[in-house]
């Protein structure tokens, strides 16, 4: 029971932090369709069509209808087989991410544990990783000193972002409010990296060594950028057994060529947005002076406890993980994996839960240093997570400022769509974050334009088409017919974003159906 008690320790606290929040942070009411977060809000409406439209054995992607679905899709999959089950929206879709996150806490400690020794240090570096999020809480303290007890309960920003002032695309600092809940494929990403690195770390014979490679050969339908973390700090905890290169080697290949065979079946775009990868020294930096900045602003003082942690480092393995994260930041301060900057900060997540490790061993020394050295450790600690904290406070207050994916009137006709459309129709609509189409997980011709670059897909064109066909111009009838649109839907959005000309579609085709505002219209008879 000792030895267990850190462990259990994690669980009461995160854990229970974790089950308490998830049911609430997606809903169904008389109203619509809730999320209890914005960053839900921008992600998880197509993380659900995505699922439906797989429970229906459609592969072809959501937002781009036509193109085949070029992302991980495994937890999407997961989902799906539950909808296949009869099991609800809401319960299929949250119900895989509580073991997930229970896996995820538990490979943490395992992985932390016999790097630092001491299994009460290893929840350190845990708990500086989840309350991670820069130097932003130092305005929470104002906020609560100016707003009383409503700021400490209900935190009124997201004291992580680093957007307009500065300029940079940095839209979350806690890496559960921005990464590991609004990306759906990340926490399973993560989960099955976290234990893969168990797995080497305990490894000793080729056999073992190959189980890790086959799973390892999953991670391009899980998570890519867990892949890249993967190699980085599986190659450190491999240095050891350097020795025996060729037989490990040998041990990888099949992962190896699984992962290969799955990249380009499932990921490789065949439209790809030009320039995907790209040189960016500095990441978003302006001038060397304010790179420093830069991370400042982002990270606080994760970056100098870091560096002073280097000096504390016990010899070993934990040596090698620090240095893989020093890898992945410089990595990511020199290329852009992928177009939107934003997205770099997967790989920065890997570096910062390395770089926590260095960070945990400067506290622990500090700690164990009398009175002033407690009192240094403390201060740091604080440093470190008041952000972080106010962040996840404010994550739990999900009836503060719910966000809505789709009305009520989106939801009923959704509903009517399911029932009169076949479920390969494809829709066009406005390249909004969600819509009945969308709800009803039906494709559509193209979604929010900001996801495109990143889907490694080239939207140009289609947007251009998208103008031509919503307004009835000449060519119309021909673009309709070249991109095999099924249906049109018009709503508020597409009439004043799209310049939708309601009365030419009345004139040329059959109405389907309307509810509230909103038309769909049938091209194909």
């Amino acid at each position: 029971m000792q030895r267990s008690l850190p462990l259990l320790t994690l669980l009461a606290t995160l854990g229970l932090y974790l089950a308490f929040l998830l049911p609430r942070l997606l809903w169904i009411d008389e109203t619509g369709v809730w999320v209890g977060q914005e960053h839900l809000w921008s992600d998880w409406p197509w993380h659900l069509a995505m699922a439906r439209q797989l429970a229906a054995g459609i592969w072809t992607h959501p937002l781009i209808a036509g193109e085949s679905l070029h992302y991980p899709f495994a937890m999407a999959l997961i989902t799906a087989g539950l909808l296949k089950l009869g099991v609800g929206l809401t319960a299929a879709f949250l119900f895989p991410i509580l073991p997930l996150w229970l896996l995820l806490l538990v490979g943490m400690y395992r992985f932390w544990t016999p790097l630092l020794s001491k299994p009460w240090l290893a929840l350190l570096p845990i708990f500086l990783f989840f309350l991670a999020a820069g130097p932003g809480g130092l305005r929470w303290l104002l906020d609560i000193k100016t707003q009383g007890l409503g700021a400490l309960l209900a935190p009124p920003h997201e004291y992580g972002r680093a957007l307009e002032e500065w300029g940079y695309e940095w839209y979350a600092g806690n890496f559960l409010v921005g990464m590991l809940l609004p990306q759906r494929a990340f926490l399973p990403g993560m989960t099955l990296t976290i234990w893969l690195l168990c797995g080497l770390q305990r490894a000793s014979c080729r056999r073992q060594w190959g189980l890790i490679g086959l799973g390892a050969g999953l991670l391009p339908i899980v998570h890519v950028h867990s892949l890249i973390a993967l190699i980085a700090f599986g190659a450190a905890l491999l240095w050891p057994h350097r020795a025996r290169w060729r037989e490990w080697g040998l041990a990888f290949l099949p992962g190896a060529a699984l992962a290969i065979v799955l990249y380009l079946i499932y990921l490789r775009p065949e439209n790809p947005y030009p320039h995907f990868v790209k040189l960016q020294l500095g990441f978003e930096a302006k001038t060397p002076l304010d790179w420093f900045m830069m991370w400042w602003r982002f990270w606080g003082m994760a970056l100098p406890v870091t560096f002073c942690g280097l000096f504390f480092l016990p010899r070993g393995s934990l040596r090698g993980i620090v240095g893989a994260a020093a890898g992945l930041f410089v990595l990511a301060n020199v290329i852009l994996f992928q177009p939107i900057a934003w997205d770099n900060s997967k790989v920065f997540l890997w570096a910062y839960f390395g770089f926590s490790g260095a960070m945990a061993c400067l506290l622990g020394h500090f700690g164990q240093r009398g009175v002033g050295g407690k009192v240094i450790a403390s201060v740091l600690c604080f440093s470190l997570t008041i952000t972080g904290l106010a962040e996840l406070i404010r994550l739990q207050r999900t009836d503060v400022k719910p966000c809505q994916v789709v009305s009520r009137d989106d939801m009923l006709l959704a509903e009517s769509l399911r029932e009169q459309t076949p479920e390969g129709a494809i829709f066009l609509t406005g390249m909004d974050i969600a819509n009945a189409p969308l709800w009803a997980g039906r494709p559509i011709f193209l979604g929010f334009g900001g996801w495109m670059p990143n889907f490694g897909y080239d939207h140009r064109q289609r947007e251009t088409d998208l103008k031509k066909m919503f307004s009835g111009a000449s060519d119309a009838p021909e673009l309709l017919k070249k991109w095999h649109i099924d249906f049109v839907f018009i709503g508020p959005g597409e009439r004043s974003s799209w310049g939708a000309n309601e009365a030419w579609y009345a004139a040329h085709y059959p109405l389907l159906c309307k509810v509230g505002d909103k038309s769909v219209y049938q091209i194909k008879r």
